[in-house]
């Protein structure tokens, strides 16, 4: 039965006195002849004694919510998950697509691309042109910056205040 060292079932089994009685005896003198698991022993009791003593201490507000992050848990609601994740790809759209629009002169792209290659002169041209047309049909004045601010700071709020997670355990 006795390995050259105790196992942690073998100690516990021990110290829980479940053990048939010529078990008990073979772990008896094992301990005695190591000094290894005569320590393992000790510290198990130490771990037994701490937890039998009953030390009136409150848990913190969010004791159940720590704990289940550190086990192994199952999100219900997966929407929560991913809203953050748009909501930061979607302002980093609208914030790169404005700042283009407002602060970037494209026809100083044409004229690098003229000296780089003539494919490269063509996509900006390209571009240059889409951007063209969305800017006459769509007035940038910063108003739909704003709106889709004010959107996003909407599903951000909807995300974290309103679509809590809610944990529980698997089987």
């Amino acid at each position: 039965m006795l390995t050259p060292h105790l196992s942690d079932d073998q100690i516990q089994a021990f110290l829980d006195d479940t053990l048939p009685s010529s078990d008990k005896l073979s772990i008896k003198a094992h301990l005695q002849s190591c000094a290894e698991c005569e320590r393992a022993v000790a510290s198990y009791q130490d771990v037994f004694e701490a937890l039998d003593c009953d030390e009136n201490f409150d848990l913190s507000k969010n004791f159940t919510r720590k704990v289940l992050r550190q086990t192994h848990k199952q999100a219900v609601g997966a929407l929560q998950f991913g809203l953050l994740h748009i909501f930061f790809i979607l302002a980093a759209v609208i914030a790169v697509s404005h700042v283009l629009l407002t602060y970037v002169n494209i026809e100083n792209f044409a004229g690098t691309a003229q000296a780089t290659s003539g494919a490269f002169e063509t996509l900006v041209i390209l571009v240059r042109s889409a951007f063209e047309n969305l800017g006459d049909k769509i007035q940038f004045d910063g108003i739909y910056f704003i709106l889709a601010f004010i959107g996003l700071l909407g599903l951000f709020v909807l995300d974290r205040l309103v679509l809590k997670p809610h944990f529980k355990t698997s089987p």
